[in-house]
């Protein structure tokens, strides 16, 4: 990436960032709504296990792709180069 692009890029991947969240949240949140709508509704409802372990795995399995797709983009970090002071 060229220095002068650097700002631009940084712009880019916060706003991805924040819409993924975004997004996952809506997701999630619809799915485990949607799966826990037949157990009733109201201040006595109780939360459905079932809802919420379906919904816990999903978002264990997008955890898991997300890092299975990170790993390569992960930067190695290199010793110092001996010599000079000492």
């Amino acid at each position: 990436m060229p220095a002068h692009q650097a700002a631009d890029a940084s712009g880019l991947l916060t706003t991805a960032i924040q819409l993924s969240q975004a997004v996952g949240v809506a997701v999630f949140g619809s799915l485990f709504l949607t799966l826990d709508a037949a157990h009733g509704t109201g201040p006595t409802a109780e939360v459905s296990g079932h809802a919420l372990a379906v919904t816990l795995a999903w978002v264990a399995a997008t955890l898991a792709i997300g890092v299975a797709a990170a790993l390569p983009l992960a930067r190695t970090v290199r010793a110092p180069a001996s010599g000079g002071r000492g």
